[in-house]
């Protein structure tokens, strides 16, 4: 409680003299579950994310950090609102990693997806980050029912690709190693594909491609 009334003081002498309570901070990866990976019917996983500070302000030991947690699945979504609070001072462009949500437990067969993001503190209440949050896609307790794309290669700015069947209205999504979402948008229903994308840096991304029907794929490429 001690430690609660300190935060608010400070929170109202900043407003008093005039400093905006606001910040830019980041969720930049969710390092739990995995993305990607199959897990059992009735498994249990920990929500875990890294939190990157932007500044321009230190957060201080003791702020409350406000998360929003997305829990998808085929059939339903779960908003959860977590508050944790900082463990350690937050300089600018520090991080810090966090468990949001303990011993979640799966419990439909289903394609899952998770998103998390940050709201603001209780002293930077306003988060000034463009940047959305991050999702991770994983399956559990059933076979992936999977789309097939042969050929995938980046050149020239462009991702291509050829389908094995094309389907109608399929979305497609390109992802970094940390699962966040760099583009997304709707196919052409013809096999062959391309897509525009601008990769921010040389590495490894990920195409991932879902169905109406819930049939998906993901596939590796990467830019030299």
């Amino acid at each position: 409680m001690l430690r609660r009334g300190i935060i608010l003081l400070i929170m109202a002498i900043a407003i008093q003299s005039g400093i905006k309570a606001q910040n830019d901070l980041e969720v930049t990866s969710i390092r739990s579950p995995q993305f990607n990976a199959t897990y059992d019917l009735d498994d249990s996983v920990n929500v875990e994310v890294s939190l990157k500070n932007n500044g321009p302000n230190v957060i201080i030991v003791g702020d409350y950090i406000h998360f929003d947690v997305k829990v998808s699945t085929a059939d339903t979504t779960i908003f959860y609102n977590v508050i944790e609070s900082a463990i350690v001072n937050l300089g600018v462009n520090n991080g810090q990693s966090f468990t949001l949500l303990r011993n979640l437990k799966l419990d439909s067969e289903s394609n899952y997806q998770i998103c998390a993001s940050v709201n603001g503190t209780d002293l930077y209440p306003t988060n000034t980050s463009k940047v959305s949050g991050p999702c991770v896609s994983f399956v559990v307790g059933v076979e992936e029912q999977m789309i097939k794309a042969n050929k995938v290669y980046f050149i020239d700015n462009r991702i291509r690709f050829e389908l094995s069947q094309a389907l109608p209205s399929t979305q497609y999504r390109i992802l970094d190693l940390s699962g966040k979402v760099l583009k997304d948008g709707i196919l052409d229903r013809v096999n062959q594909q391309e897509a525009i994308f601008k990769a921010p840096a040389k590495g490894l991304y990920f195409l991932q491609l879902r169905d109406l029907k819930g049939k998906q794929g993901t596939y590796k490429f990467i830019v030299r």
